[in-house]
Parts: structure tokens; C-alpha cells; sequence
């Protein structure tokens, strides 16, 4: 928070380090401590989101059940296991890499417990990208140019501008529940319906205060929000009030009366030309125009690598096509995100089919 500014004065305060205070100029470097919210998520033995002394079954495709007899042999049946004499206890170390690995193929496979610990070296097939046919909304309309291989049936790359920029680097704020939750947990992604419906299933008692509810509709965290995309996912609403919890002892809190002598604060958002008024649009700096390849990266447009852009692609002239594309609709937004994270070619996963819609319509 700003400690420069006279009283009398907002209390403004920020997640971002080294954001200058919009009211006196200088850096707001005076940190906070948070009060606890409750003595039951501060308790040792408890994780983050359940309480330590609760078990679980986990399966291979990730659902998570009570752990009890019953629950175990009612699920092995289901999946075709009848002889449980061939059945063999492992004990396994699971680290950050085993981790990072679980959550890569969750995202891809319907066996990720076994392609983590049982893989032994082989290589697995890789997910194949299957669009989302749902309900179809329109929120807002998002256009870009894309220029298509026609022998590849491919689209090397797209011209576009802030908004869509915007949108994709909002893929890395939003949190899946909160897409889930949008999908009425249905999205076809790996075994992530699978943890999502098991948090719906398992008993609330089992989970850290209301934490439940928080990972099936959780919200962008706060200055990390985007409002003009196609999927909208509105931040966290949380109020802060400063005060004093012991002599001398400076704390914000998120509830009025966490703290002694409470005063309102309001959040900055450096983003913003008067961060404490305005919404912020999104992350990049408007006007600019931007270069997306297939895999997603990002690069800005200029005169010089215009040329550059031609050499690169390596493709006769007669052979690119342009569109332009219209990404108004939800199902449209979603397939893109779903293919941000499973495939090297995202925005022909998601995209090319309307291109071929396109074509079919002028031919009928």
C-alpha cells in the first residue's frame, strides 16, 4: 500500500510490487500482513483445500472417492476388475515433477495415474482435439484476419488487435472450475470433468471451510481480470480494511471487523490511468497490432517484420488465403481455449472448421 500519501487521503492497495501511487507519485512499497480468516484454515494437519485426517480413493481417470471398502470394490467392478488376487500394492514417492506430469496429463489422457507412474519409457498417443458442440452464446464480438495454407489446411497465422490478444493472455488467469462451471461441468478435457464432478460428489464436511464451493465456481483473481473477451469470468469482489490488531501493530483484513479502527481501502489497478476509479481493459497497450501463429505465440506487427513474416513462412504466394474471422460466440472462445491447452495448433483446431463452414455455405 501507499505509506506517502497525508491522511485524509484513500488507502489504496495493490498485489503488484513497485506500482506508483496514482495520488502522490511515489512507490507504494509498504507491505501488509492479511488476517487470518479463520483459526480452522491456520490449523497445522490440513491442506488447502480438505482437512488433513479425511482419506481418499483416487482412480486412474482421477475420481475421487471416500476411501472404504465398499467404495473401492463398487468402482474396480465398473471398470472390469474382477480378479483381485492380480491386484499388487505400490509405494510411490510423488514429487513436483510427478506432479507437474499428472496435471499434463489430466489435461490429455483418461489415464494419467498410469501414464505418470506405469509409462516405463513408452510413449503415449497424444489427445486428439474434439471441438465443444454445446449451447452457443454470443457475448462479444472479436474479429481477426487469418492467413491459411490452402494445401495445408492450416492457418499459419492470424492479424489481430488488443482485444483478441487480450483474450488469449486471459488463458493463463482463468481458472478451469470457472470454465467448468460455465459448461455445467462438462468439457471434454482429459480427466478434468471427472475432478470436477468428484468436488460436486464428496461430502462438504471434508473440505477447509467453504473451499468446496470456491473450486467449482472459482472467480480471476483480482486486477488479473479481462472484461472484453467472448468468455467472461468476473474477478474476485473481496474488500480490504486496514487497522490495528495490538499496539503498533499495522494489518488489512477482508472483514470489517478483523481489525481495530477499520478503514475502507481501495484496490489499485496499475493497468489503469486512474487505477483506483476505472476497470482495466485488459494486458496490452492499445493501438498495437499482433502477429499469432498457429501455436499461440505472440509477436507485435511492424513494417520490418512484415518481410521477415513472408520469409518465415516459406510458402509459395498462390498458396495463402486470407479470412477474416469473427470469434463472437462462446463455443468459439471455448474450443480455442480447450485447444490452447492440448495442441500445438490451436487456432487451426479451433477455428479452421468455420472457414469450412464459410465455404459451404457460399457453395449452397
Amino acid at each position: 500500500m501507499c505509506g506517502s500519501c497525508p491522511k485524509g487521503r484513500d488507502l489504496l492497495l495493490s498485489t503488484f510490487a513497485g506500482t506508483s501511487c496514482s495520488y502522490c507519485g511515489k512507490l507504494m512499497i509498504k507491505e501488509m500482513k492479511l488476517v487470518e480468516e479463520s483459526k480452522e484454515k491456520a490449523a497445522g494437519g490440513n491442506g488447502v483445500f480438505v482437512k488433513g485426517d479425511v482419506m481418499f480413493l483416487i482412480f486412474d481417470d482421477l475420481t475421487v472417492l471416500q476411501n472404504s471398502p465398499g467404495n473401492t470394490i463398487q468402482q474396480l467392478l465398473q471398470l472390469g476388475y474382477k480378479d483381485f488376487s492380480k491386484m499388487k500394492e505400490m509405494s510411490l514417492n510423488v514429487g513436483m515433477n510427478e506432479i507437474f506430469s499428472i496435471l499434463k496429463q489430466a489435461l490429455t489422457s483418461k489415464t494419467p495415474l498410469s501414464d505418470v507412474f506405469l509409462a516405463n519409457g513408452e510413449s503415449k498417443p497424444m489427445y486428439c482435439f474434439s471441438p465443444y458442440t454445446g449451447p452457443n452464446f454470443r457475448r462479444c464480438s472479436v474479429k481477426i484476419k487469418v492467413t491459411v495454407s490452402k494445401s495445408q489446411n492450416k492457418i499459419l497465422f492470424a492479424e489481430a488487435e488488443g482485444d483478441f490478444v487480450d483474450f488469449l493472455f486471459s488463458f493463463l488467469t482463468t481458472p478451469l472450475g470457472s470454465i467448468m462451471k460455465l459448461r455445467n461441468g462438462e468439457l471434454s478435457l482429459g480427466c478434468i470433468d471427472n475432478l470436477y464432478t468428484s468436488v460436486k460428489n464428496l461430502n462438504s464436511s471434508w473440505f477447509i471451510g467453504s473451499s468446496n464451493e470456491f473450486l467449482l465456481n472459482p472467480r480471476v483473481a483480482q486486477q488479473f481480470g479481462c472484461i472484453t473477451k467472448p468468455i467472461y469470468v468476473p474477478e474476485e469482489d473481496t474488500s480490504y480494511w486496514y487497522g490495528i490488531q495490538c499496539i503498533g501493530c499495522e494489518m488489512i483484513s477482508k472483514k470489517k471487523d478483523g481489525v481495530r479502527n477499520p478503514e475502507a481501502m481501495k484496490i489499485f489497478d496499475p493497468r489503469c490511468f486512474d487505477g483506483p476509479r476505472e476497470r482495466a481493459v485488459g494486458f496490452v497497450k492499445r493501438p498495437c497490432l499482433f502477429i499469432v501463429w498457429d501455436d499461440l505465440h505472440v509477436t507485435t506487427m511492424t513494417t520490418s517484420s512484415s518481410i521477415s513474416l513472408l520469409q518465415k513462412l516459406n510458402v509459395p504466394f498462390d498458396d495463402l488465403e486470407e479470412h477474416l474471422v469473427d470469434v463472437g460466440t462462446d463455443r468459439e472462445a471455448l474450443n480455442l481455449l480447450v485447444a490452447s491447452l492440448t495442441s500445438k495448433a490451436a487456432l487451426t483446431e479451433s477455428l479452421f472448421s468455420l472457414l469450412e463452414k464459410r465455404k459451404e455455405a457460399i457453395t449452397i
